[in-house]
């Protein structure tokens, strides 16, 4: 998943715009980014997230990891993932 590279001389259609912000595809590229990040940021990171999540309900040593996989399950569920040569959907 990548973005594409950012002209400001090349501005797009209104309703390219539109499509762009309202498709699965672009949240689920969104999610997905914030997943990587999430799953390969620092110790002190993961650490601030878990007390983050530890006040919103989620169990304190497995809810870190319980949060990233359904992050990820969410991202590559077959309705949302971007069609790519190792996508299932294609």
């Amino acid at each position: 998943m990548t973005m594409q590279d950012y002209d400001p001389d090349e501005l797009p259609d209104n309703d390219e715009i539109t499509e762009a912000t309202s498709s699965d595809a672009g949240t689920a590229e969104l999610l997905g980014l914030c997943e990587e990040f999430l799953r390969t940021s620092s110790p002190a990171v993961h650490c601030e997230l878990r007390r983050f999540l530890t006040r919103h309900g989620y169990h304190p040593v497995c809810g870190l990891g319980a949060f990233l996989d359904a992050l990820q399950f969410t991202v590559f569920r077959p309705d949302t993932a971007p069609h790519s040569p190792t996508s299932p959907t294609e």
